[in-house]
């Protein structure tokens, strides 16, 4: 699915997963 996103909303959506993730569980 990740796949089929545009290259640039893909990295910033992961971006704000992966801040999410840290401010959870960091």
């Amino acid at each position: 699915m990740g796949a089929l996103l545009p290259l640039r909303l893909r990295e910033m959506v992961t971006s704000d997963v992966v801040s999410i993730f840290f401010f959870l569980f960091g």
